[in-house]
């Protein structure tokens, strides 16, 4: 087994002047871009294997999907034959493979398909016993709070404990046309053939 290596941390640099910060965007922007243009570059290359390998899986696939089905009906309508003693086993072997039939974990599920979850909801409040199993959540509505910030004096907001915050992130971004013309470098042409006359 091969040893993992350690991803390289990248040096950390020490900007002292205006100068100095000009230069490292030079090369900030140089070193995203060629990393843009590369990865690019990999992605086109694998959504074309990917595309490639999933037209030759298809017909693989197909027929694997066609034989599971096949053998998950027989077996479901000859279940006495696959599994003559189930009392003693839900599966049975073959050279190769083993089918069977596993329990699924417990569901809570409608009795009936045109029942809704709040009639439902109701009815366990209703129910003597029923109280137990309704859940109700209550949460604080951030997005109404948001929406009416400017009427929300600072005292109200102190006396339910809450502030409006506002943080502040740095951002470094690449001019777009230099970024889209990564993204989608143009091909050099090839040189026109020169014929001899």
């Amino acid at each position: 087994m091969p040893k993992k290596t350690k991803k390289p941390t990248a040096p950390h640099i020490l900007i002292s002047s205006e100068l100095g910060l000009e230069a490292a965007i030079n090369s900030y922007v140089d070193a995203a871009l060629a990393l843009l243009r590369k990865k690019s570059k990999q992605a086109k290359a694998l959504a074309k294997l990917v595309a490639e390998h999933d037209e030759e899986n298809r017909d693989l696939e197909t027929q694997v999907l066609s034989l599971e089905t096949g053998i998950q009906l027989f077996c479901t309508t000859h279940r006495s034959v696959v599994l003559p003693d189930e009392t003693k086993s839900k599966s049975r072997e073959f050279g190769n493979a083993t089918v069977g039939f596993r329990f699924n974990p417990f569901a809570v599920s409608k009795l009936l398909s045109n029942d809704t979850w709040d009639a439902i909801v109701e009815r366990l409040e209703a129910a003597a016993w029923g109280e137990d199993f309704v859940k109700t959540v209550t949460t604080v509505d951030k997005d109404a709070l948001l929406k009416k910030r400017a009427e929300l004096a600072e005292s109200q907001l102190k006396e339910v404990g809450i502030a409006f915050t506002q943080g502040e992130t740095f951002f470094l971004e690449p001019k777009s046309e230099l970024l889209e013309a990564a993204r989608n470098p143009v091909e050099p042409e090839a040189p026109a053939a020169v014929s001899a006359a």
